[in-house]
Parts: C-alpha cells; structure tokens; sequence
C-alpha cells in the first residue's frame, strides 16, 4: 500500500537532508517499518517444515524508488501458492493433482499490523531528524 508520510513537517525535514543521508534514513525507517508485518506474517505462516515462516523477509526497493517488500524468500518459493491457492493441477502424463485452496497469511498480517508499520516509519524518520 502507498505510504504518505503524513506530515509537512517531516516532509521539509526530509527534503533539507542531503540525498545520501536521505537515502540511508528511508531505508532504515522502510525496514523498521517491515518488521512487525514479517514478524506477523511469520506467526500466521502455516507450518510442517517450519521453512516458510521462517523464510519471511523485508527487503528495500531500488535506491530511487523507496519501498519495501515484505513476503517469502526464495526457500519458500511454494508460499505463493498457499497465499493465492491454485486451479486444477495435473502432471505432464495428464493425471489431476487437484487444486490447492488459497490459505492467506501475508495480507491478513499486512491488515493486522499496517497502522503499527507506519508508526514505526514515522518514529524512526523523526529519531533521525530529531524531531
């Protein structure tokens, strides 16, 4: 979800800083502000081998474009399919595997922690501005 830092405060703040220093400051703020969501989405992850929940990461976007990403790594690749679910599957000798009914855990643990997550953005912006 986009993310409006909400305040012309910090927003002047911001733009005085120069680029790099701006650049280390949203970093640290897009990963603080990851943390609760992956922590969450963690807990929520189902379990058998305990390799998807334990494969939750928070990652920064391109250095122009601050934004986070916060989901599975590449161990649990398969997360994807537990998160959206699958149609009818069948193997290359045509026999039907079935489908697997979608079990969400990553958006229900974004809606669960998002207003926690901004928090968490502003906070670390406004410690490193020192407002």
């Amino acid at each position: 979800f986009p993310v409006t830092i909400g305040t012309q405060e910090l927003d002047r703040a911001l733009s005085r800083l120069a680029a790099d220093v701006r650049e280390t400051l949203m970093k640290e703020a897009i990963l603080a502000a990851g943390e609760p969501i992956r922590q969450e989405a963690e807990s929520r992850a189902p379990r058998r081998t305990g390799r998807l929940a334990g494969d939750m990461v928070v990652e920064v976007g391109a250095k122009h474009k601050p934004s986070a990403r916060v989901g599975i790594g590449k161990l649990g690749w398969y997360g994807r399919f537990i998160e959206n679910g699958t149609g009818q599957r069948k193997t290359k000798n045509g026999a039907s595997r079935g489908a697997v009914s979608a079990k969400p855990f990553l958006k229900p643990a974004l809606e669960a922690k998002k207003n926690e997550a901004l928090a968490k953005f502003r906070e670390v912006l406004r410690r490193g501005l020192g407002l």
